[in-house]
């Protein structure tokens, strides 16, 4: 990535921080007007551990489903230069909330390391602990305890991956993923910013491919709206 890429995520994640950081500590807004009836049939009954980055993720997921709704208006209209121009703001809108949350980079790690061990590529898998454990070391920052136990779980799934033991190995790493993702917040950026790939690719072709382009952000819709609504009604620990 370049040096104006780099800067242009950073101002995107410094804009979307502050403005959170001035709600820090508030219900969000979209979650007073819509709040079920029952809360518990919306999620599960995770407390958010951290109540600044459960609304980091509330007001950032409710941005990105926006910037993702409104390809889909433009695409309805038939103007593809804008649906593009909303692709890419999309694309970056994603990369910065995934500078903003460190869960998020820690989580899509060992699910990769996790995958490289059920494909039995057990050098990637090795080579994938390195940046775990660093992103880990950064995760101390912000919440020691969760990062040790973490620590701890990825070390106990390499011990059984060096002794031959590959299942044992993904279970550890699954109750590693599992930890993170119940008492943190998780946001599944990195599969929208794939979806977000296809769709532009499908607007780049010749003669654009626009049903192919609203499958995919449906997709990333999809794949967003329940996490989106699980941070926005979930309890926070007092």
């Amino acid at each position: 990535m370049n040096t104006m890429k780099q800067a242009s995520l950073k101002q995107t994640a410094v804009a979307v921080a502050t403005a959170v950081a001035l709600m820090a500590g508030t219900v969000p807004v979209f979650a007073k007007e819509s709040a079920p009836k029952n809360p518990g049939a919306a999620s599960s009954t995770t407390v958010w551990a951290d109540p600044v980055m459960q609304n980091v993720a509330a007001y950032s997921g409710r941005a990105l489903v926006w910037h993702l709704e409104s390809v889909k208006a433009f695409l309805a209209k038939g103007d593809i230069p804008q649906a593009r121009g909303e692709l890419e703001t999309s694309r970056e809108f994603a990369a910065a909330i995934r500078l903003m949350m460190p869960y998020t980079v820690v989580v899509d790690q060992i699910n990769n390391a996790k995958t490289h061990l059920t494909e039995d590529s057990t050098d990637l898998f090795y080579a994938d602990l390195l940046p775990i454990y660093s992103s880990l070391d950064e995760m101390q920052v912000y919440a020691p305890k969760l990062a040790a136990k973490a620590r701890a779980g990825v070390k106990r799934a390499e011990r059984h991956a060096r002794a031959g033991n590959k299942k044992a190995a993904v279970e550890a790493l699954r109750d590693v993923s599992n930890d993170i993702t119940v008492t943190t917040v998780y946001m599944p950026v990195r599969l929208v910013a794939q979806d977000i790939r296809v769709a532009q690719k499908a607007l780049d072709k010749q003669k654009p491919d626009t049903a192919t382009a609203v499958k995919t952000v449906d997709t990333a819709l999809a794949s967003l709206s329940t996490v989106v609504r699980q941070v926005a009604f979930a309890p926070q620990k007092s």
